[in-house]
């Protein structure tokens, strides 16, 4: 199977960042006027190794770049779960699970929410209170908020009957 090139896989690198054939080849090397840098990436872009190379790495950025909050929640709950992970590891872990699902600001961000001083300082309170918290407390808080904040169904009008 064919390898690439050192400056063909600068080439892919540059022209995956820029989209400009040109301007990829100049940055992997190669040499000679705009018009020439133009031809030269243009007969990278026809070679199949080329491609398939261009093709593998969108998919291989796009998988690493994919995620979505589930997986992240899932990856925060790991940390802190792990009973071995230090505890600090797992308050952050904690921390950012809290941030992630809207439930606590930082001081930084609250002059973009609305709300008086008092509200952040009771924000501040909670995640003290939330970092004291025994993990299975502080888990069935969570899912305690989750279940508040899930649409309801719509319930059926009652009739006389079912009274």
């Amino acid at each position: 199977m064919p390898v690439l090139t050192r400056k063909q896989e600068l080439f892919v690198e540059a022209y995956y960042e820029s989209g400009n054939v040109t301007d990829a080849a100049q940055q992997a090397g190669y040499q000679g006027s705009r018009h020439i840098l133009q031809s030269i990436g243009s007969q990278n872009l026809s070679k199949l190794i080329i491609t398939n190379t261009l093709t593998d790495l969108k998919q291989a950025r796009q998988l690493r770049t994919n995620r979505t909050q589930d997986d992240i929640s899932l990856m925060l709950w790991g940390i802190m779960d792990n009973s071995e992970a230090k505890g600090s590891d797992r308050i952050s872990a904690a921390t950012l699970e809290a941030r992630l699902n809207g439930w606590l600001i930082e001081r930084s961000e609250s002059k973009h929410v609305s709300g008086s001083p008092d509200e952040w300082v009771l924000a501040q309170a909670r995640l003290q209170e939330l970092k004291l918290m025994p993990l299975e407390e502080l888990r069935a808080d969570i899912h305690r908020l989750k279940a508040l904040s899930a649409p309801q169904a719509p319930q059926e009008p009652r009739t006389e009957e079912q009274e």
